[in-house]
């Protein structure tokens, strides 16, 4: 393989991660500002890279969303896609600021990152 084809293949990677984190953040961003209690209070501090999970099965996430309920952080009574989500999860941690308290969050997300289908308080 020649080098510009090198250049030229790791170029679209790199876009097309990029695309994936910009689009992941924004879902987040997005859910965050429909579901949490202040949401004109919080500053995001920063975002961790994407990541990927297979480990989740529908008990964890039903445990997940069960937990969220409680948070007091969040609105009762968030609305979850009902569709299925697959095996593979994405997940994206965020970091954020509400008043004085640091507060940090992981969201698992569809594969197509499309919606949010649970997501854990740190």
């Amino acid at each position: 393989m020649k080098i510009k084809d090198l250049l030229f293949c790791t170029t679209m990677l790199l876009l097309a991660s990029c695309g994936q984190q910009h689009k992941a953040e924004t879902l987040v961003e997005d859910f965050m500002d429909k579901n949490l209690k202040s949401p004109s209070n919080v500053s995001i501090i920063e975002f961790a890279k994407i990541d990927s999970t297979k480990r989740i099965n529908d008990s964890i996430i039903t445990n997940m969303r069960t937990v969220a309920e409680q948070s007091e952080r969040y609105n009762q009574g968030i609305v979850y896609d009902k569709s299925g989500h697959g095996k593979t999860l994405i997940t994206l941690r965020v970091q954020y600021r509400i008043a004085n308290d640091t507060c940090s969050d992981t969201y698992y997300l569809d594969k197509e990152l499309t919606k949010v289908v649970a997501f854990k308080t740190n």
